[in-house]
């Protein structure tokens, strides 16, 4: 169930600037002042509202903004950084957008793998069900350019070709 912006403002202070909650009202394990929530091992900041566990970054949209979109992107990849200016509406495909290069990435660059088959560099750019791919570079450098062209022009602002 999703909490209202209401009941929201009734237990919990919202500072925008500073992406921190603190609660209005006093319980059990709490007192009026106190920091609201902690850390999840995933590294977000969830808080137990209503006795159950909220997203801090879910809670500060609907806190400023009265709705809660699908997901909510943290544009700096900080998962703790709950600065409203660092969050936005997100689909899952924007969302995915803003990913860093994969760990397993061998390339160095994201996007950018080596083809065998071809015995050159292959840069490929998705979103939902579009997939933009081209073969035949001779560096990962010039297979990143064009990734950053097609991501740019394929995701806009949540672009993130690093």
């Amino acid at each position: 169930m999703t909490i209202t912006q209401e009941r929201l403002k009734e237990l919990l202070h919202y500072d925008p600037e500073t992406g921190v909650f603190t609660w209005k009202v006093g319980t059990v394990k709490t007192r009026a002042g106190d920091i609201a929530g902690s850390k999840t091992k995933k590294g977000y900041v969830q808080i137990t509202v209503d006795r159950k566990n909220r997203l801090a970054h879910r809670l500060a949209f609907i806190y400023m903004t009265g709705s809660a979109p699908t997901m909510v992107d943290h544009r700096d990849l900080n998962k703790s950084n709950n600065i409203f200016r660092n969050l936005r509406a997100a689909t899952h495909s924007q969302n995915q957008a803003n990913h860093p290069r994969s760990s397993k990435n061998t390339s160095g660059f994201k996007g950018v793998n080596f083809d065998r088959y071809n015995n050159s560099w292959r840069a490929q750019v998705n979103f939902g069900s579009i997939c933009r791919k081209k073969v035949g570079f001779l560096t990962p450098e010039d297979a990143h350019r064009w990734y950053c062209e097609m991501a740019s022009e394929i995701h806009g602002e949540f672009a993130r070709v690093a």
